[in-house]
């Protein structure tokens, strides 16, 4: 029987030499190599500035933080996604606040948003689900109860706008509007570090505050400190001051090596496999009546999508039946999964206390399936998947 999994991370040889020569150079923790991803990844997302983290949850994090976000505020963002992206919100204090989705989409609804709204509201977390999806806010309705608490706040006069794109890497949907903008590297991602992530960041038009700023990010995730490791062994001065109490959050040059190597060729090479993939699933599957695509949104350009997940709904399909349809495929040697089940249907949902109904959300979640999608699939893998799946809807939904 054929078995295919579901997102297993693809390493080529020369991204194994990339982890070895820095295994023999003796500098495995942050230094040079991840200088030369961080410059290469600013210019390629076209951030005014960028940072790598050791995660996304670790960006999020560490963007809330330092734009002084904390008890007593709120933090508007998406029920429909993984958990880091409300836990951050819960660990820097500020209350979890969820927007519903638009209907048939899995992208969060401004109008939802502005419905969210308070004079504590200091940030929103538009989630890039599979790939980046432009949010139009109305910047003046955002400002209408905004109270700033800081310069960087009072420098942006709304709520900061922070994109989870997690998913996004390579996307050109990706806003510009937004503030800022955090990326992952995890194993399953388009391009990996194992783990690993990083925060773009946009400048908030003034040449002074985005220095400082910048100084701020860099000493917060490494406990504070104004210098590196690195820059106290070339300098040959152990002097260093403690600016901040920050974190420890920093990427080791033993990952970002790996990152490098795979952004070399990510343009060229993995982003044009994917969209393959992704459109071979599209022409066979669109056929099936009962398959829903979000061809609005998600799959309305592909050559411009990062094309990180393959989802796809079952029309009148329950909870009940997409659970059986997985089983399904699985006893065929597919592997599938479910991108999301809402967090308010969790039960970490005590935590974040987050009232209000969000049927869209769940609309979305009750009859999702996630397709395989990755780089080791060949054409006839991706034509048993979708002969599988669709024979499993008829055989289910009948």
């Amino acid at each position: 029987m054929r078995t295919i999994e579901f997102s297993p991370p693809f390493l080529t040889d020369e991204d194994i030499k990339a982890v070895s020569d820095v295994l023999h150079s003796g500098w495995i923790t942050t230094g040079s190599i991840g200088e030369e991803f961080s410059q290469s990844l600013k210019t390629y997302t076209k951030a005014d500035s960028l940072i790598l983290t050791n995660s996304a949850t670790a960006a999020l994090f560490i963007a809330l933080k330092t734009m002084g976000i904390g008890e007593g505020d709120e933090v508007i963002t998406s029920p429909y996604t993984f958990a880091a992206t409300a836990n951050v919100i819960y660990h820097t204090g500020a209350k979890v606040v969820f927007a519903d989705l638009k209907k048939d989409s899995f992208y969060i609804d401004p109008k939802e948003i502005y419905k969210k709204l308070s004079p504590r509201t200091k940030a929103i977390i538009p989630v890039d689900f599979s790939s980046a999806h432009p949010i139009s806010l109305d910047f003046q309705v955002l400002n209408a109860q905004y109270t700033p608490s800081n310069t960087f706040q009072e420098a942006l006069n709304r709520p900061l706008i922070l994109a989870d794109s997690a998913h996004a890497l390579g996307s050109r949907f990706l806003d510009p509007s937004v503030d800022m903008v955090a990326y992952s590297f995890h194993a399953v991602k388009n391009l990996t570090t194992a783990e690993g992530g990083a925060l773009g960041v946009n400048s908030f038009g003034d040449a002074h505050l985005d220095q400082e700023y910048k100084k701020l990010l860099s000493a917060s995730i490494l406990h504070g400190q104004d210098r590196s490791a690195k820059d106290k062994f070339v300098s040959g001065s152990w002097e260093y001051d403690i600016l901040v109490p920050g974190y420890k959050f920093n990427m080791p040059d033993l990952l970002a090596a790996l990152g490098l190597s795979q952004l070399k060729r990510y343009e060229s090479d993995i982003l044009v496999k994917r969209r393959k993939i992704t459109q071979l699933y599209i022409e066979s599957l669109k056929v099936h009546s009962r398959v829903i695509l979000d061809e609005k949104s998600l799959f309305h350009n592909v050559d411009k999508s990062s094309c990180h997940l393959l989802p796809l709904r079952i029309l009148g399909f329950t909870e009940e039946q997409r659970n059986t349809l997985i089983g399904y495929c699985k006893s065929k040697g597919i592997a599938t999964n479910v991108h999301y089940k809402p967090l308010t249907m969790m039960s970490v949902n005590k935590y974040y206390k987050a009232d209000g109904e969000f049927p869209n959300a769940y609309a979305q979640y009750c009859n999702e399936i996630s397709l395989p999608l990755h780089l080791g699939m060949s054409t006839e893998d991706v034509l048993y998947v979708c002969e599988i799946v669709k024979g499993g809807i008829n055989e289910i939904g009948n």
